[in-house]
């Protein structure tokens, strides 16, 4: 029920109207649709760049501290009404723009979809691509908009993920670690599972019957992805 339409419009409102969060919208960062959201200064110059403001004008490029997030949920579900108020404190405490890639979830899609879709916003973000676009009148769609991108800059990249979405993280930085790709500025890895085996350990045992999530609905949702 956390991704249906109706509570997530709730949840953005209600963050916008009571918390202060002045940009939230949806983008297209490497072809892979994005949920992006800022606060204060940092907003502000998204929008007017946005919105095609004059970009000669300015004396030196904009700079702007971006955090890629990959939200949990076993690979199977999104959490998006109940993650916007954590995305509000994100990026007004860091002053930074929140990207959080909808991601191709299982067991429609099973790996390495989701980790190649990320890894692909991870290199357009590395390339400068922080999602800006136009809505063409003629045809109706939304092109990239590249005009003036010499005047404004990523500053700063952070990843972050938790749960699956920090497994599919931890993915992404051994496959940049591998192909000498350029990492993240920081990391933060939210109780990432990276033993997805079906096996006997220590902790599955000491799990075996965890209430808030049994053994038989992980071993579920790691085999559907």
């Amino acid at each position: 029920p956390l991704d249906s339409p109706f509570l997530i419009r709730l949840a953005r409102l209600n963050e916008r109207f009571l918390g202060g969060l002045s940009l939230q919208t949806t983008v297209i960062i490497g072809g892979i649709r994005c949920f992006l959201c800022a606060a204060g200064d940092t907003a502000q110059n998204w929008i007017y760049l946005n919105n095609g403001g004059d970009l000669l004008k300015e004396e030196s490029p904009i700079s702007f501290r971006v955090v890629l997030h990959i939200h949990g949920g076993a690979f199977v579900a999104s959490f998006e009404a109940g993650h916007i108020r954590w995305f509000r404190e994100l990026a007004v405490g860091a002053q930074a723009l929140v990207i959080v890639p909808y991601y191709s979830l299982a067991p429609e899609h099973t790996y390495p979809v989701a980790v190649n879709e990320i890894s692909t916003v991870y290199s357009a973000l590395r390339s400068n691509d922080i999602g800006l676009s136009r809505r063409s009148r003629r045809h109706g769609i939304i092109h990239n908009c590249r005009r003036g991108m010499d005047r404004y800059r990523i500053t700063g990249l952070t990843c972050s993920g938790e749960s699956a979405g920090a497994c599919i993280l931890a993915t992404l930085l051994t496959r940049s670690a591998v192909a000498n790709i350029l990492p993240p500025d920081a990391v933060l890895l939210a109780y990432p599972p990276l033993n997805l085996l079906r096996c006997e350990s220590p902790s599955r045992i000491l799990h075996a019957f965890d209430p808030f999530l049994p053994m038989n609905i992980l071993l579920e949702t790691s085999g559907s992805h």
